[in-house]
């Protein structure tokens, strides 16, 4: 399943692709390439093992990509990537532990990354990353 084309100096990464498929020893994961198989290698194995990982809402911004994704000790939270393993990090456990903030809208505006996400205590709130409230 194709997750992300990538086409300008603008996006995430020149002239490659960001594809999530199962492998049967890593499950279904982010991988980085360039359309060739030989190109083609995992970034990290979030939900480590066969256990898969659906990535969701992916937003690239200046080299970075951000996504939702759940890593078996955390529901879904906000990650970030520059496309190495060791980029790759969860940038907060919003909602604490097993539960999930559910980051979703993810938006660029002007260079700051807008994000809804539920901390399982006061609702649905807007944030930015780094991560601020912002209200009306």
């Amino acid at each position: 399943m194709l997750i992300a084309p990538v086409n300008s100096k603008e996006d995430f990464y020149e002239s490659t692709i960001l594809r999530q498929w199962r492998a049967s020893r890593h499950g279904e994961e982010l991988r980085k390439s360039d359309s060739t198989l030989r190109g083609t290698r995992l970034v990290k194995d979030i939900n480590p093992g066969p256990a898969s990982e659906e990535l969701n809402e992916l937003m690239a911004v200046r080299h970075r990509l951000f996504f939702e994704a759940a890593d078996g000790r955390h529901g879904l939270e906000l990650w970030k990537s520059k496309g190495s393993s060791e980029s790759t990090k969860l940038v907060k456990d919003i909602n604490p532990g097993p539960n999930s903030s559910d980051p979703a809208k993810l938006a660029d505006v002007k260079g700051k990354r807008y994000f809804t996400t539920d901390d399982g205590r006061t609702g649905e709130e807007l944030l930015t990353a780094p991560l601020r409230h912002h209200h009306d």
